[in-house]
């Protein structure tokens, strides 16, 4: 049986990383290969981090195949990774990297496997929020995949300017089939406590200045908007 070990934040931490990483972990085991997500302990330092926790509770999660282990700050727990993933002799191992403030941490950890296939599965070369040395550090981790894993061209053509060696399969970002089956409208907002009649906007992740949402909810006061009944 094939063995895949997946490097990425997982349950109980939250956000969009998360959950996709775990829907890949439920595909492996639909077609009989065994898989394993090591994640963080220590994700982000407190002061890095822009929410209000970063961690979630979900029952149906913890039977999951997932070690929480990897500290991103601390190298002594990078070789501990690696000799971990070591011992388990995985067929290969996927690293989910999507800033280069994880290249050292993720970059010594795949410095260390050995007999094993190191594929990046990038959703982003450059931040959106620039940081010091950001080239640098994405040299330090990308050079040392075998093969990547991209969902945008953008992404791809970003990517060669690092590692044009390695190949790059590009393909959509997945469909999150994981928030349970569909329900009549109201019965939503219903469960939700929100007042029926009135028209809503609903917003998935982070609120981050990047994101735009401040000209989103500009766009939806504007009159033309109000007057097409949107």
């Amino acid at each position: 049986m094939k063995k895949v070990i997946i490097i990425s934040p997982a349950y109980p931490l939250r956000g969009g990383i998360a959950e996709s990483t775990e829907l890949l972990y439920q595909e492996y085991l639909k077609k009989g290969i065994d898989c394993q997500i090591v994640s963080y302990k220590l994700q982000y330092p407190r002061f890095f981090f822009p929410g209000k926790t970063q961690i979630m509770k979900n029952s149906k999660k913890e039977t999951y195949n997932i070690v929480s282990i990897l500290n991103s700050i601390n190298p002594f727990s990078w070789y501990s990774v690696s000799r971990y993933i070591n011992f388990q002799k995985p067929d290969y191992v996927i690293f989910r990297y999507w800033n280069p403030f994880f290249s050292l941490c993720l970059g010594f950890i795949a410095l260390f496997l050995k007999n094993t296939k190191k594929v990046g599965w990038v959703d982003n070369v450059f931040p959106h929020k620039k940081i010091p040395f950001q080239k640098i550090f994405n040299y330090f981790f990308l050079k040392k995949m075998d093969s990547f894993v991209v969902m945008s061209q953008s992404v791809k053509k970003d990517l060669k300017k690092f590692n044009s060696k390695a190949p790059i399969m590009c393909t959509f970002h997945p469909i999150y089939n994981n928030f349970g089956d569909r329900i009549n409208q109201n019965t939503a907002r219903h469960n939700i406590n929100v007042t029926l009649g009135n028209k809503y906007l609903l917003f998935f992740g982070f609120i981050r200045k990047y994101k735009g949402l401040e000209l989103l909810l500009e766009s939806m006061s504007n009159q033309k908007i109000i007057d097409r009944n949107i």
